[in-house]
């Protein structure tokens, strides 16, 4: 994707394809650690088991249309969290 943006805001990071650009300003930093803390304490986190019974060595949660299957484990999706599908709602306005 070629950018006639201003290039203070944008800009390439490598291992990216060349169809991605990232744009930095899209948040301001006190809106993304505002957004981080509020999700932090409302999305439902899970750590659910790995194909070998042990829970993944992360926490993970799905919201979407559709389950999600990886590794032999399917995640059903979640009812959106208000803050995250109002973020939806941004990044597919600004998309």
């Amino acid at each position: 994707m070629t950018s006639d943006r201003n290039p203070q805001h944008t800009a390439r990071t490598a291992g990216l394809p060349p169809c991605f650009e990232l744009v930095r300003s899209w948040l301001s930093p006190s809106r993304a650690d505002l957004l981080l803390g509020q999700l932090r304490k409302q999305v439902d986190w899970e750590q659910p088991p790995s194909f070998r019974g042990h829970p993944v060595p992360r926490l993970t949660a799905w919201y979407g249309g559709s389950a999600y299957s990886y590794s032999a484990t399917t995640h059903q999706p979640k009812a959106w969290v208000p803050e995250l599908d109002e973020l939806r709602g941004e990044l597919e306005d600004a998309t």
